[in-house]
């Protein structure tokens, strides 16, 4: 395996952001999202593969 890794990032929005709750909810949860993605694509631009651990399936 190549990868297993757990991403964690949390994001809070704030009441500069939204004054409604829900909409918080939402913006945070976005955020959250957001961050995480750019959490994995960091880690996977620092693995170092060969190769020998690529296959192509057609």
């Amino acid at each position: 395996m190549l990868f297993d890794e757990t991403i964690i990032a949390p994001y809070t929005a704030t009441i500069g952001d939204a004054f409604v709750a829900i909409k918080r909810l939402r913006l945070a949860n976005e955020g959250s999202g957001r961050k995480n993605i750019e959490g994995l694509m960091n880690k996977l631009s620092e693995l170092e593969i060969s190769p020998k651990q690529v296959s192509i399936v057609k």
